[in-house]
């Protein structure tokens, strides 16, 4: 399993005990993301 695999999985278990958590997760996932395939935005644009 890599490493990504465990992560995903970890974050399902915190997820079935604090869904506002995962969701915080993913959003700052997301704007990591996009910090680094998109340095022309502005982090206000997202």
């Amino acid at each position: 399993m890599s490493i990504e695999e465990q992560y995903r999985k970890l974050l399902k278990e915190a997820a079935k005990h604090d869904k506002d958590y995962a969701f915080m997760q993913m959003e700052v996932e997301t704007n990591d993301f996009l910090k680094e395939n998109y340095p022309e935005l502005e982090e206000d644009d997202f």
